[in-house]
């Protein structure tokens, strides 16, 4: 009976260790190369995802950094105003005195509602009754309104002791219907508003050479 002689073939072996380090080193560089190229690609892409063990990386909660997006922090404030809010005396020869108020920046931009809404309302010896506005400026920083001393020297009677209260309110998604308490004053909601007020007293006791120059 004739007997098979099987042959054996000596070839270079590898410990399996060292062949799945080699592999491994060779997955880790395609994935770096896609990183790298990926990275070149699209502005912006700082980083790639690989498995967590490829390198040694810090715990989760020193590697992540939360960022917040700047926001618009619009807050509506009066900056200033003129004349100087609080009590006025104006010559009764002028037919014109512009008041004024200048708000501390502009309304966000990015909404419309309060771009559109911004009003500054006017009023004139305020009463629920008879809210007397005599002015609603729209949509701007700057907002005035024009009062006439001598037309209101002549209704008084020439009274220079008559008072008068002169008010501004300002808010930036402007006002409810005029007939809604307190009438004239009735905010929408979410409105941030802010005042200026003056107390106007008017008199001939102030000479007026040249009204042009100065009434204002």
């Amino acid at each position: 009976m004739q007997k098979r002689v099987v042959k054996t073939i000596e070839m270079p072996t590898l410990s399996l260790g060292k062949a799945f380090g080699t592999v491994f080193a060779m997955f880790k560089k395609q994935v770096f190369g896609i990183c790298v190229a990926f990275a070149m690609l699209v502005p912006g892409l700082i980083a790639c995802v690989v498995p967590a063990d490829i390198d040694e990386r810090p715990p989760a909660d020193q590697d992540i950094v939360e960022t917040e997006e700047d926001g618009f922090d619009y807050v509506l404030k009066i900056a200033s105003a003129g004349p100087s809010p609080g009590r006025v005396i104006l010559p009764a020869a002028c037919p014109s005195w512009s008041f004024w108020v200048q708000l501390q920046e502009e309304v966000d931009p990015d909404d419309i509602a309060r771009r559109i809404g911004l009003t500054a309302r006017w009023f004139l010896d305020y009463t629920e009754e008879d809210p007397n506005i005599i002015e609603d400026s729209k949509a701007s920083s700057y907002h005035d309104a024009v009062i006439n001393p001598s037309a209101l020297w002549e209704e008084s009677g020439q009274d220079d002791e008559r008072v008068y209260v002169l008010e501004v309110l300002v808010s930036d998604l402007g006002f409810g219907s005029i007939e809604d308490t307190p009438r004239g004053k009735k905010l929408r909601e979410s409105a941030q508003t802010d005042s200026r007020l003056w107390v106007i007293q008017i008199t001939d006791k102030i000479p007026v050479d040249n009204p042009d120059e100065q009434c204002q």
